[in-house]
């Protein structure tokens, strides 16, 4: 493994170690449509150099970055309001785990978009293709 890929690993899970702080409201799902139905069993890929996220059905998550190939794995769930994805249990893949565990704040979740803060950083998302 490189330096530029320990500095690239190392700055983005010391982003993830700060507080979530947000102004913006989620979207309310239309009837019918759970915030679970948007986010679940798909790969969602950022519009920058952030780490891919998989939210599947089950509760379990994976992160993996462009640059690795072994993702990070762990659960996730949302809080009581929805407006808030929580990432625990986590395990790293191919490099020590330095935060087990942190959440997102959701600004904007549709099934062709998911839009989160994190520690003040927005993160946007579409579905990988």
């Amino acid at each position: 493994m490189t330096s530029k890929t320990i500095s690239l690993r190392f700055v983005l899970y010391l982003l993830l170690g700060f507080t979530l702080f947000s102004c913006n409201k989620s979207e309310e799902p239309a009837p019918g449509n759970s915030p679970e139905q948007f986010i679940a069993n798909k790969w969602w890929c950022p519009g920058g150099n952030f780490a891919q996220q998989y939210f599947a059905a089950d509760g379990s998550w994976q992160q993996r970055l462009k640059i690795t190939d072994t993702p990070d794995t762990g659960k996730w769930s949302f809080s009581s309001d929805k407006k808030t994805i929580n990432i625990s249990d986590v395990k790293g893949g191919s490099t020590t785990q330095l935060l087990t565990q942190w959440s997102y704040m959701v600004n904007r979740l549709e099934s062709s978009a998911l839009d989160i803060n994190y520690s003040g950083i927005a993160i946007s998302y579409t579905p990988c293709p």
